[in-house]
């Protein structure tokens, strides 16, 4: 889950520039049609984050054009709609039941796509590459925007996702120019919001486009949402050239902030040397001496990490790579645990015989 902007257009009409005089305009202008709808397509599978769906949603609905046309489609212009692998109900997070308006095989053209977080499958990868061909605009909220990278909306171009995932983001699609700290990032034809209430901000950035400021803002106080971030300062404009992707270095962490791993797995804490070091996986790990290093070569089972990034109750199933932060790290057994979030960390360290296997305990040193 992008036309190039030459540098004197970027300072004549990127939002930046737009955010300062007002409604948007020039490059990062969506024009709607004179009268009628504007269709939205949300798509919606099993453990859609509802958040992440019901504000755009909210926000679309509210929207109000006085003026355009006679017809409540004219003023009321975004046609919402539910997208889904097929009507059969699904239950989004927390167990909210939806049933899509269509599926993937009969779906009407929409205008705007939201992807929200959730799974993804060969059908909605195919749908989204399809339909965002002919859209306007394709935003993703939250890790919505694996699902435009995982579809190679994202290639060459940058892109955010929730705080949380912005490593893994970053490692599982290296041609992806990940952006930090910022609200969303945009470009004319694709959008990604970075964490749930974000996605609001990006759909009143998206009325903003097309109607212009004022619009967006009698539709922000209508909800009585008071945060200003939907504006375009809060958000970075991607002025990257479609399809040219950007060689960069894979993005390689340190683990655990240089601490030698195979001390710390025994039981000790001693800082890593980096210039006795290597990579694994997508890793670094730094050792105190030489002779460490080669223990860890010889059997790194024993002392490289055990999990990356994996809440703690996916290790019943067998824990995929992830975003793990090494500051968010756990010894257990003599093995090293490494989660993606604080809530992941705390459910391990509270009952970690609940996630795990029993396996036997890395030798004493």
């Amino acid at each position: 889950m992008i036309p190039t902007l030459v540098v004197a257009a970027l300072m004549l009409a990127s939002p930046q520039a737009a955010a300062t005089g007002g409604d948007a305009a020039g490059a990062d202008r969506l024009t709607p049609p004179e009268t009628g709808s504007i269709p939205v397509a949300f798509v919606i599978t099993p453990g859609a984050t509802v958040i992440d769906f019901t504000g755009p949603w909210e926000v679309f609905q509210d929207a109000v054009v006085p003026g355009r046309g006679t017809t409540s489609a004219d003023t009321r212009p975004f046609r919402l709609f539910t997208v889904g692998q097929s009507r059969e109900a699904v239950r989004a997070s927390a167990g909210l039941q939806i049933v899509p308006d269509y599926t993937f095989a009969d779906a009407p053209e929409p205008k705007v796509i939201v992807v929200p977080a959730q799974g993804s499958s060969p059908e909605m990868i195919a749908w989204i590459k399809k339909a965002s061909a002919k859209a306007d605009l394709t935003m993703s909220v939250c890790v919505g925007s694996f699902i435009l990278a995982e579809a190679g909306l994202l290639d060459g171009r940058a892109a955010t996702t929730h705080h949380e995932f912005l490593n893994q983001f970053a490692r599982e699609f290296p041609n992806v120019d990940v952006r930090r700290d910022v609200r969303y990032v945009e470009g004319p034809r694709v959008a990604t919001a970075a964490g749930l209430t974000s996605g609001v901000d990006l759909a009143l950035r998206v009325v903003e486009r097309y109607f212009g400021a004022q619009v967006a803002e009698r539709t922000a106080a209508y909800m009585e949402h008071e945060s200003d971030a939907w504006r375009a300062r809060r958000g970075y404009w991607d002025p990257s050239t479609p399809g040219v992707v950007v060689a960069r270095a894979p993005e390689v962490r340190p683990v655990l902030r240089g601490l030698d791993p195979v001390l710390l797995a025994g039981g000790k804490e001693v800082e890593g040397n980096a210039s006795i070091s290597l990579d694994r996986e997508g890793y670094r790990y730094a050792f105190a001496t030489e002779e460490n290093r080669k223990r860890f070569e010889a059997d790194p089972e024993h002392y490289a990490i055990q999990f990356k990034g994996a809440c703690a109750f996916m290790a019943l199933g067998g824990a995929p790579p992830g975003s793990g932060d090494p500051d968010r790290f756990v010894v257990h057994n003599g093995s090293i645990y490494i989660f993606a979030t604080e809530n992941c960390r705390a459910s391990f360290v509270a009952s970690p015989e609940r996630y795990l296997k029993p396996q036997a305990t890395t030798p004493g040193l």
